[in-house]
C-alpha cells in the first residue's frame, strides 16, 4: 500500500556556489556516504541539485522534519535509493522507500514512493 508520495524539482544554477563550501558546512549538509562520494567523485552542481530534491521529496512523501545529514543518496546496483541514519532508520522501520531521479535542461528532479 502506499502511504505518501513527494516531488521536487531543483535549478542546478541554484546551488552551484555550494560547491565552493568547507568541509565544515558539507558535514552539517550531507550525510557521510554524500561527503566521501562528493569528494571522489567530483560532483557537479546537477549532482547536489539531484541530492537535494531527493531530501525534499522524501520530506514531503512522509512528513518527517529531518537533518539533511540524517538522509543520504546511494547507489545500490546502479539504482538510487536511501541510507537512513539510526533516527530515521527508526522512524520508517516497516516502510519501502523508492527514488527515482533525472537531469534535464539544467534541472534536477527526485520522486519518492513510500510503501508500506
Amino acid at each position: 500500500m502506499i502511504r505518501g508520495i513527494g516531488l521536487d524539482i531543483v535549478a542546478e544554477d541554484e546551488v552551484a556556489g555550494w560547491l565552493d563550501w568547507s568541509e565544515e558546512r558539507w558535514e552539517k549538509t550531507l550525510a557521510p556516504c554524500e561527503r566521501k562520494e562528493r569528494i571522489e567523485r567530483g560532483w557537479k552542481a546537477r549532482h547536489l541539485a539531484a541530492r537535494i530534491a531527493a531530501k525534499e521529496a522524501l520530506f514531503k512523501a512522509t512528513g518527517l522534519s529531518f537533518r539533511p545529514w540524517e538522509v543520504g543518496v546511494v547507489r545500490e546496483d546502479g539504482a538510487p535509493g536511501f541510507w537512513l541514519s539510526e533516527r530515521m532508520g527508526n522512524a520508517l522501520e516497516g516502510y519501502v522507500l523508492h527514488l527515482s531521479l533525472t537531469h534535464a535542461g539544467g534541472v534536477a528532479a527526485a520522486v519518492v514512493v513510500v510503501e508500506e
